[in-house]
């Protein structure tokens, strides 16, 4: 499955790049309100390739399993998984999006705090449980 995660990242990172470099550019162009306009649209259109990915994940959940095992017993226990990590693909594919627009603005720093967090201090311990 990880995957099947690595393509669908791909999709809301170059959401991200794109943002960073539109916002950025429009700022060094003293266009504040047009890197608004940018950082807003862009979150919008992660939001709704999201909603989109999202979707086709759930309709397609069992023929995506299919493609790696045929065992029940593997299948139940993705399954079981399945709700979690769409849980998990929901907050991360957003907050790279915002990441990027944070980078653009220039709050590199705190953008990179919150990645280390995010990931470090909340998912790598909730993967546990």
């Amino acid at each position: 499955m990880i995957n099947i995660f690595t393509i669908v990242f791909v999709i809301p990172l170059g959401i991200s790049y794109t943002c960073t470099n539109l916002v950025g550019n429009t700022l060094g162009r003293n266009m504040p309100n047009k890197a608004r306009t940018y950082s807003h649209a862009g979150i919008l259109f992660g939001w709704v390739v999201l909603a989109i990915i999202i979707v086709n994940l759930i309709l397609f959940k069992n023929k995506i399993i299919a493609l790696y095992t045929t065992d029940e017993e593997v299948t139940d226990l993705v399954m079981t998984a399945f709700p979690f990590w769409i849980l998990f693909i929901v907050f991360d594919l957003s907050k790279i999006v915002m990441l990027g627009i944070l980078s653009a603005i220039g709050y590199q720093s705190k953008s990179t705090f919150v990645g280390v967090v995010s990931y470090w201090v909340i998912m790598l311990p909730v993967s546990y449980l």
